[in-house]
């Protein structure tokens, strides 16, 4: 009983010893900063290995001969225990050196992921912008002479606008209240451009103000609703703007008089296409497969609608 209760206690204190020597070798991997398993890896895999087998028997045989559990040694040939723990400690510091690399490499492929996403992030945004300022600027620039004060009012919106523009240019996401606000200015260089046709009302849901969303994702949505929007039986365009929630989602409606079309006006000129696959391509970016966007007819009135379910995947711009 003695004997068994010896072996037992030697196999519990010999495992901890052998575990606590591979942990060690995997933090003195790690450290060295290895990325490949090229030769380098193995010359320096190796002598570890060595290094943890003669350790792990001369803990074996510094055991025997103080007989801490036991009178009887192990009947196992010196050779025979270097053989067996050199090559366990190899097959353990590989598999750990293994995976150590994998990790490197993914980290790798997730940073280029990452910067490829903030690159494509800039390049949207940067389309939108001067999307926008072109067009304005080129309203103000007819007006400019005919009526001199409501070109100086649709100026003052367009430095707002520019304003808003820069302060959130290296924000990926924003406060829902704040992107409606982001709004007004365009659509207040629209309205006096076009008055008195064009009405627009922008409404949120008080228990979403404080949920976040890409900034300027829903831009698009309300330029395009001014390009293609069409008098209503009462000679004026009406524009829409609603920031909602359904069942945990976000959902924000962008609604205009007139008829879908499949093929928009002014189709062969540069950039009426762009806004739509600008939000597009921002949603995959940053809801990926929670997303849903439709653009339908409901009466008289054109309705796109944007669902975000979850939070968005936030990408530093």
């Amino acid at each position: 009983m003695e004997n068994k209760t010896a072996v037992v206690l030697f196999s519990i204190v010999y495992d901890t010893v052998i575990l606590l020597t591979m942990l060690l070798n995997r933090r003195l991997i790690q450290r060295r900063g290895i990325v490949t398993m090229g030769i380098s890896a193995w010359l320096f895999l190796v002598p570890l290995s060595l290094v943890s087998a003669a350790f792990l028997v001369s803990y074996t045989i510094v055991v025997e001969r103080l007989h801490i559990f036991g009178d009887e040694p192990l009947r196992i040939l010196l050779q025979h225990r270097v053989s067996y723990t050199f090559f366990v400690s190899l097959a353990f510091n590989s598999l750990v050196l293994w995976l150590h690399v994998r990790w490197k490499e993914n980290q790798r492929v997730l940073a280029a992921e990452r910067e490829a996403a903030r690159a494509e992030i800039r390049r949207l945004r940067q389309q939108l912008d001067p999307h926008f300022i072109f067009n304005g600027l080129n309203m103000i620039a007819v007006d400019i002479q005919d009526q001199p004060a409501q070109a100086l009012a649709m100026l003052h919106e367009m430095a707002n606008y520019l304003r808003q523009s820069l302060d959130t240019a290296d924000v990926p996401v924003n406060l829902v209240q704040a992107e409606m606000a982001a709004l007004k200015p365009y659509l207040e260089v629209q309205a006096g451009r076009f008055e008195p046709r064009l009405k627009y009302a922008l409404s949120i849901d008080p228990a979403i103000h404080d949920q976040f969303m890409p900034t300027f994702l829903i831009q698009p949505l309300v330029e395009n609703a001014v390009k293609h929007g069409e008098p209503g039986t009462d000679g004026i365009v009406q524009i829409d703007v609603r920031f909602g929630g359904r069942q945990g989602a976000l959902v924000v409606t962008v609604a205009n008089t007139g008829r879908l079309t499949r093929e928009p006006r002014d189709a062969a000129k540069p950039g009426t296409r762009t806004g739509l696959a600008n939000l597009r391509k921002r949603l995959d970016l940053h809801y990926p497969g929670r997303h849903r966007f439709e653009i339908a007819e409901d009466g008289r009135m054109v309705r796109a609608t944007v669902h975000l379910t979850g939070a968005p995947e936030v990408v530093a711009a």
